[in-house]
């Protein structure tokens, strides 16, 4: 029993392998660098696999509440994508809660109270509806995350 189990995972894996050109890829990769015999064959051999991976999407959004340099309640949000399959910090913006204040504000603890619920609405809004609307979008298609955005 064990004996088959084993030759069915070897068939599977064989038809796996080929299914995505494994070993002609493995015959073209090692051809071609045969006669440059780089210094680092692994590395060259990264490099040439690179090129049939799989695009970065994103995988989450992540919000905090920062505080900016003047003290003031700020937005703070990180983009993480799966590159190469494993999750990775792209980059992170910090959007300013900063914004005019209506001539007939009450005082100055109510637009702190104000500012303060803006960006804890906003973290929420991110860590949980706009991360699940961009998951699994490349995050160099602006104009598709523009269209779903608007």
């Amino acid at each position: 029993m064990e004996a088959d189990t084993d030759v069915r995972l070897r068939r599977e894996a064989a038809e796996y392998y080929r299914g995505h050109r494994v070993p002609q890829r493995m015959e073209e990769a090692l051809n071609a660098l045969f006669p440059l015999r780089p210094a680092d064959l692994y590395g060259e051999l990264a490099n040439y696999f690179s090129t049939f991976s799989k695009a970065p999407v994103v995988c989450k959004l992540a919000a905090r509440k920062v505080l900016d340099g003047v003290g003031q309640p700020t937005l703070e949000v990180e983009i993480y994508c799966t590159v190469r399959n494993y999750e990775k910090r792209i980059c992170s913006a910090i959007i300013s809660s900063h914004y005019q204040i209506p001539e007939n504000a009450l005082s100055e603890t109510t637009e702190a109270d104000e500012r303060e619920r803006n960006v804890t609405t906003a973290v929420e809004w991110v860590n949980e509806s706009l991360s699940t609307m961009l998951r699994d979008l490349k995050p160099t298609d602006q104009c598709e995350i523009d269209t779903m955005l608007g």
